[in-house]
């Protein structure tokens, strides 16, 4: 594991996580270095685009710097459009597209059967419009609404049509594989849609300590959401396919709604996608992507993600450093969450407590001593302004909490069956974590080879507990 010293000090303090996809614009040390330092709190590797080899030097650099979760995004039942050169399309043009690699233009998913004049096709992430004129002899031609440059593997969409795409490419499948061999801590599943999914996903898998994030795209993702949210261990609300298969008006609101759904259930959710896209070739962003981040954090997103502007995009580090500023802003008017979760009665009553001793007695830190990461995950929807502390002996958890909002995981590798709060707090102390003026609340779950449930809170002054520490001479 990365040493204390050897990882780069994050300069900003922000509840608000930030996912970064990595690729050619900033696979290099020194620029993963600086996204760290500027807010960086995840890495994401695209699998639809690059090698193996690739994905690899890019998480043995991650690794190499920081300790951070990596999440492998798998490339997912995407169908593509397959040429033998790149075309010059104008408004009114057809094409012959066949389903044979052998042909000129191909669909590289046998869909065929599935498709009828009049659908409407959707290339590029919808830059084309086409029209189904003809479909017959395992042909369709098509007729481009309007013109532009067309290269081949560019995606296509089928708005509104369900079409019976297995859940797992042969990429995917490899890519399972991979994500085993280098233990990562969590697989993006593009176009989920449906338990069976993410079922068929963990069984190929074979790793459950390997977390599962439903990305939601389409419109049998969002019919299924209910199911998918009780199988998935968190979910991506991945705005660009949803933008291109939905009616782009309809997004918004899709997207509140999920939001809160994923809060009331103790779900990880993660906004993704075109969150500040000018800055791909701009050095600063419009102010409708500023807002668009600011409502995101407000909803309830634990995390906010960057794609091509980290992985492609001129400006790197600055889209971090800005997405920090609008988080670090935003996150002074995020209200307390009235809901703790749908959680037990025992733990219900402990949020409603720690909920009224943060807001009435003026608590600056929470402390949570977890094997599994349950009880700072539960306090985390509540919002409140105090930073969590999250004390854990385990590796996979410390990775893990780097993505929940207002969570500070710290390694602690002493860590007791039955939580003594005194060490804790010393060891904090130790670390620069804890003033001695800090009132600090403790929520743990003593007594629970299980760590499934809160059941304890104290509030301690941190001056006391290290007078204690310092006459007892604990730690021994």
């Amino acid at each position: 594991m990365t040493r204390d010293t050897d990882v780069p000090k994050v300069s900003v303090m922000k509840r608000t996580k930030i996912l970064c996809t990595i690729g050619p614009a900033s696979k290099s040390p020194e620029i993963l270095r600086r996204m760290v330092e500027s807010g960086m709190n995840a890495v994401r590797v695209n699998t639809s685009h690059g090698s193996f080899d690739d994905y690899r030097e890019i998480i043995l650099a991650v690794r190499k710097l920081a300790e951070m979760p990596i999440v492998l995004d798998t490339q997912g039942p995407k169908i593509r459009l397959r040429m033998t050169a790149s075309l010059r399309a104008a408004a009114g043009n057809t094409i012959r597209i066949g389903f044979d690699p052998r042909d000129e233009f191909y669909l590289d998913a046998d869909v065929f059967e599935y498709l009828q004049p009049g659908d409407r096709m959707l290339l590029d992430d919808g830059a084309f419009e086409a029209v189904i004129e003809e479909a017959k002899d395992r042909f369709i031609r098509i007729r481009f609404n309007n013109g532009g440059h067309l290269i081949s593997g560019r995606a296509v969409n089928f708005p509104k049509k369900t079409l019976p795409l297995a859940p797992l490419t042969e990429k995917d499948m490899q890519s399972l594989v991979f994500a085993r061999e280098m233990n990562v801590d969590f697989i993006d599943l593009s176009f989920t849609r449906g338990k069976d999914d993410i079922l068929a996903c963990r069984r190929r898998l074979g790793d459950d300590s390997i977390k599962i994030i439903a990305k939601i795209e389409n419109q049998q993702g969002i019919d299924n959401f209910e199911e998918i949210l009780e199988y998935a261990d968190g979910v991506m609300i991945a705005r660009g396919d949803m933008g291109v298969e939905l009616a782009p008006e309809e997004v918004p609101i899709i997207q509140k709604r999920l939001i809160h759904e994923c809060n009331a259930h103790n779900k990880l959710v993660i906004t993704a996608t075109q969150m500040l896209q000018s800055m791909i070739f701009n050095p600063s962003p419009t102010r409708a992507e500023i807002s668009d981040v600011a409502n995101a954090i407000l909803d309830g997103s634990d995390m906010v993600m960057l794609s091509g502007e980290t992985a492609t995009g001129k400006y790197p580090v600055k889209t971090v450093q800005m997405m920090s500023r609008i988080a670090q802003y935003a996150e002074k008017f995020i209200h307390i969450h009235n809901h703790a979760a749908k959680a037990g009665d025992m733990e219900r009553a402990i949020c409603d407590s720690i909920k009224t001793l943060c807001t009435t007695a003026n608590v600056t830190k929470i402390v949570s001593v977890t094997r599994r990461g349950n009880t700072a995950k539960l306090i985390s929807r509540l919002r409140l302004q105090p930073e969590i502390l999250a004390l854990t002996s385990q590796e996979k958890t410390f990775r893990e909490l780097h993505m929940y909002y207002g969570i500070h995981p710290v390694m602690y590798p002493n860590l007791p069956g039955s939580i003594r709060t005194a060490t804790a707090g010393m060891f904090l102390y130790e670390k620069g974590l804890l003033r001695e003026e800090d009132l600090v609340l403790f929520a743990s779950g003593e007594y629970n080879p299980s760590d499934r449930a809160t059941n304890t809170i104290q509030v301690l002054r941190a001056r006391d507990i290290i007078e204690y520490c310092r006459t007892f001479g604990i730690p021994q």
